[in-house]
């Protein structure tokens, strides 16, 4: 059974994970290219069509100063030049047929963090390959559906507390870690194994308890 102290870390560590925020450098495309509408919440906006006529595209994680969400119900329909996307992190959603009839489409990279992906997304009518992290909904996704995927290439970790062998310690190994502690059983297999194999025993009592935990949150903040 969970305690009420473990439950308030696990929360501790999702909240965290959800607030915390990362720099990129990559280039856009021009978001004269994009249309978009604002979504219910009034914070943040979802693709509705892409206009332009670039081969690869790197969806901006923001537009009209609102992040991106979603992308929309057939945002990319037969868009006939693209043949790669890249889509940023804070997408959620992928709507119904969003790349339906994207010929010449041979990879999407899609974030772990989405959550859904419509029916008939990547009708392509050619052959693409989903880009994305071992073990996500779109991993689960694209293998149900029989599309190809592959798995980005991250540098090897030399810290042992890298749970998820994303090749940095940061807020996203301690929330698989408060997951390990509160037994979740949608916790993904190889991540299970690397709380319960790697040196989480920070207190060192012999067992894994809500107490490392928080020692490991202390480690993340003092790095």
């Amino acid at each position: 059974t969970v305690s009420t102290s473990a439950s308030s870390a696990v929360s501790t560590a999702l909240s965290a994970e959800t607030s915390s925020t990362t720099e990129s450098t990559k280039t856009y495309a021009n978001v004269d290219d994009f249309k978009y509408a604002v979504n219910d919440d009034g914070k943040s906006v979802r693709i509705t069509k892409y206009t332009g006529s670039d081969a690869v595209v790197k969806i901006p994680p923001e537009l009209g100063g609102m992040p991106v969400t979603a992308i929309g119900v057939y945002a990319f329909r037969d868009c006939q030049s693209v043949t790669d996307v890249e889509i940023p992190d804070g997408v959620k959603q992928i709507g119904v047929g969003a790349f339906d009839g994207c010929s010449s489409l041979k990879t999407v990279s899609v974030p772990s963090g989405t959550e859904e992906i419509g029916y008939g997304a990547f009708t392509t009518g050619g052959s693409v390959t989903i880009i994305t992290a071992p073990g996500s909904y779109a991993d689960t996704y694209a293998k149900q559906k029989s599309i190809r995927v592959i798995y980005p290439v991250t540098p090897p970790s030399q810290d042992p507390l890298d749970l998820n062998g994303d090749g940095a310690l940061n807020i996203a190994d301690a929330v698989i870690l408060a997951r390990f502690l509160a037994e979740d059983e949608t916790l993904p297999a190889e991540q299970s194994r690397s709380a319960a194999d790697a040196p989480c025993d920070r207190d060192g009592d012999g067992c894994l308890t809500v107490m490392d935990l928080c020692m490991f949150l202390v480690k993340l903040r003092d790095q």
